[in-house]
């Protein structure tokens, strides 16, 4: 059962490893990223329903990292302990500070009752072969992702809404979504 993905941004092997088995064991899919680079390149690619973010990263640290993930949970997990580290992080805006070493259990139930707390709502919508992804700003037609700006791709989204919209209450065929106009679904 995956329920959802998260990324680990973790310098030390040994610490990465016992955070993924935690969370794999709870039924989450799992990348670990040493550092803010490799995880800048990976988010995207694709955006992880949490991050557990280390403070004492090599380059940048983890308060730098966190500055630029917005928008996606994030906890916290450091040997940074004193209580200055942890309120400057939840000040930052950080869903919960954990502090090493921790329990795999409260690790797991800490990571459950954020993504409790922070369930996006549905962010794909699709209408026969044409599917929006709001979170990746893509437009897919048919399997194959056609590339579009962000501003493209909620127009093509508004499209669908439109189409859904005035399809409450009968079911429409195919034909009867591809002879609406665009350009009223396009209006702002």
């Amino acid at each position: 059962m995956d329920m959802g993905l998260i990324y680990v941004v973790e310098d030390d092997r040994d610490i990465s490893e016992i955070e993924s088995f935690a969370l794999k064991n709870s039924g989450y899919d799992v990348q670990v990223y040493e550092n803010g680079a490799d995880f800048y390149r990976a988010v995207r690619e694709r955006v992880p329903c949490l991050v557990l973010l280390d403070i004492m990263l090599p380059g940048l640290d983890g308060y730098q990292v966190f500055e630029r993930t917005l928008g996606t949970p994030v906890i916290f997990l450091t040997a940074k302990s004193e209580l200055t580290d942890k309120l400057k992080g939840l000040a930052m805006g950080a869903d919960d500070y954990l502090t090493k070493p921790f329990q795999m259990l409260e690790l797991a139930a800490r990571v459950e009752a954020v993504l409790r707390r922070t369930k996006k709502v549905e962010t794909e919508f699709t209408l026969g072969g044409m599917k929006c992804d709001f979170d990746r700003h893509q437009v897919f037609l048919n399997g194959t992702a056609i590339e579009c700006t962000p501003k493209s791709s909620r127009a093509a989204a508004r499209y669908l809404l439109y189409f859904f919209s005035i399809s409450q209450s009968s079911i429409n065929p195919r034909k009867k979504a591809i002879r609406i106009p665009a350009r009223n679904a396009l209006k702002k």
